[in-house]
């Protein structure tokens, strides 16, 4: 594996939740790009701040300044969203200066390594960068995951976390 850029990850602290919204915007314009349906601009739900114990909005920092966000389902979510496991990935995003830096890679890694347990992540089969991605982190050593397609369509990729 290639040297992997240094990060710190954490829950997005309150100070940054407005890092975190513009974010979350610009990724919501990106997806619309890939299907319309998206919501361009979509502001994301105050739950991933008031539910601690089953909603974890991390920030992905890269010398001291936020670079992206990783939105991740507990249990309970994962059911209400009809899919199975113990987390999913809902949404991820890296601003473009640090796409192809490692800096995801990394930050999918940590974050797993933190929560072991079975885990699933869906992608725009149009997003052929993101599903590209998705099989390069979970279909090889360590999480050996399996990719398949949902009822929607999208790709998905289920793997187990040690």
């Amino acid at each position: 594996m290639k040297d992997l850029p240094a990060i710190e990850l954490r829950l997005a602290p309150k100070e940054d939740r407005a890092e975190l919204l513009r974010m979350y915007a610009e990724q919501t314009r990106i997806l619309h790009g890939f299907d319309e349906s998206v919501v361009p601009d979509q502001v994301l739900q105050s739950d991933w701040w008031q539910k601690p114990e089953d909603l974890y909005p991390y920030m992905i920092y890269r010398d001291g300044a936020p670079v992206g966000f990783c939105l991740v389902m507990g249990t309970r979510y994962v059911a209400a969203v009809g899919e199975e496991g113990d987390y999913l990935i809902w949404e991820m995003f890296v601003d473009e200066p640090y796409r192809g830096s490692g800096v995801a890679e990394l930050a999918v890694r940590e974050i797993v390594a933190g929560k072991p347990g079975r885990w699933s992540v869906q992608a725009m089969p149009k997003n052929g960068r993101a599903v590209g991605f998705w099989r390069r982190v979970t279909l090889k050593p360590p999480y050996d995951g399996i990719e398949g397609r949902n009822a929607a369509g999208f790709a998905t990729f289920q793997f187990v976390a040690p």
